[in-house]
């Protein structure tokens, strides 16, 4: 029997959880095939965190002031389940249809690694319930560029011993930082013999949330060379080249208008 494993990654939102975790129990009717778990690192709000997995009778794995490595990690101590989705708690997952989400899961083929779900882009003001029309919804537009996957959360992985053991070097060890998640996504496709579908699966939508402290609003440099240092010289070394090629000529150009 195929199960999924719908992991949520909490830090100091309780509202935005609040609303992700009332938006999951309100589609997925307490399925005996998909179960939820959240895992929380934060201080200042972890009585409220912990208050919302006894209302919503939700699984917490609380670890106060932890990295975010450390919350990650805690993913691998949950019981096996066939799939694994892991989510942010500021963004939201709409079940249209439980039973083809998990039929489309069981069709995957045994060496089929991964699999990923349309994903839309919604402002902070939009309150989505699955009553509401999605007509102001608009697809989201690729962040990996020059990549051409889709981005992390709107993936669900097979929960295997290559999972695990890839998952453990690139979020443990982090060796591009916040952008470890996408180096991830590009081992798993580009260099493992494993595959990924090249299918959409159907009824669910992933849901990104628009707001004023994304993540993905700011940027590291440093992360992001060792980034395209991981994915270009371990996978595609022509981006690493480009990659370096750009900067040095940024940074060249910044010297010259400087010297005006």
């Amino acid at each position: 029997m195929t199960t999924l494993a719908i992991c949520i990654l909490s830090h100091e939102r309780p509202d935005k959880l609040n609303q992700l975790l009332s938006l999951l129990t309100s589609t997925i009717h307490q399925s005996r095939r998909v179960s939820i778990y959240i895992f929380d690192n934060s201080i200042l709000c972890a009585n409220a965190i912990k208050s919302l997995s006894l209302e919503y009778g939700i699984p917490l794995v609380a670890k106060p002031g932890e990295s975010q490595a450390s919350n990650y990690a805690s993913v691998l101590s949950i019981k096996p389940h066939t799939y694994v989705m892991i989510m942010h708690d500021d963004d939201c997952l709409y079940v249209s249809d439980l039973s083809l989400l998990l039929d489309d899961l069981s069709s995957l083929h045994h060496d089929e690694q991964a699999a990923y779900v349309p994903a839309l882009v919604f402002d902070n003001s939009y309150h989505f319930s699955k009553h509401t029309v999605a007509s102001d919804l608009y697809p989201i537009e690729n962040n990996l560029q020059p990549f051409k996957l889709p981005v992390f959360p709107s993936w669900i992985f097979r929960m295997d011993f290559h999972f695990t053991s890839l998952f453990r070097s690139y979020f443990l060890d982090r060796p591009a930082g916040k952008y470890s998640d996408i180096v991830f996504i590009h081992h798993l496709v580009l260099k493992s013999r494993k595959l990924y579908s090249p299918k959409k699966i159907a009824g669910c939508i992933y849901l990104y949330r628009e707001h004023e402290s994304n993540d993905s609003k700011t940027s590291n440099l440093k992360d992001h060379f060792a980034m395209y240092y991981c994915i270009g010289v371990h996978l595609r070394p022509a981006y690493f080249f480009r990659f370096t090629a750009e900067y040095l000529l940024n940074v060249i150009s910044a010297i010259l208008n400087f010297m005006k």
